[in-house]
Formats: structure tokens, sequence, C-alpha cells
């Protein structure tokens, strides 16, 4: 797949919202009870981008990486809410746009 297929695959799906997101529970197992769940998020099964390694690999490549983070977390709370899980979503984020956002506000 050329950069350019890339780029366009990555676009359809930050703006078509072909972000997939799974669940997996956190479990506390001294309560024996799920806590919630953390959000994992995949491009769509018939894509190269499926994988979340190529997917943000793509996207950190091309300076989209904000944008599809943003596309995934939108993805995993509408999900989460649908699925009317119990307990808590967790979501991760890219330690370095956190960073250096929290660097700019300072």
């Amino acid at each position: 797949m050329t950069i350019t297929e890339q780029l366009s695959a990555l676009t359809s799906i930050i703006s078509g919202g072909g972000v997939h997101s799974l669940f997996q529970p956190i479990v506390s197992l001294s309560e024996r009870r799920i806590l919630g769940y953390e959000a994992l998020s995949r491009g769509p099964s018939n894509s190269p981008l499926h994988s979340p390694l190529n997917l943000f690999s793509v996207a950190r490549q091309t300076g989209r990486l904000s944008e599809l983070e943003v596309a995934c977390r939108e993805s995993a709370c509408r999900r989460f809410s649908d699925q009317k899980l119990a307990g808590k979503l967790f979501l991760n984020v890219s330690p370095n746009r956190c960073w250096s956002r929290f660097i700019r506000q300072a």
C-alpha cells in the first residue's frame, strides 16, 4: 500500500467513522469483579489499517495522530454507552500529545 493509499484510507477512517472499538475488561482480582473496560481501537476489518500498530503508525507519519485519537475516543464513548457496560471506561492517549499540551498550557 503506497503512502497516498494509506493517507486516503486513514482519511476515510477518520471522517467516515471507520474506527471500531472493542472493550477489554479490567478486573479486580482481590474483589473478584470487573472494575471497568479498556477501550481498544481498530481500523476496518477489511483494511490494511485494521491493526492498531499500522493505523497509529500511518497517523503518526502523516501528522494526523491527534485527529485519529479524537475519533478513537468518540467511538469508544459512543459504543461504551450503546452497550450499557457497567463500570468505568479507560481510554489510552499518546503520552507525547498529553505532555506537549501540558507544556503549552503552563
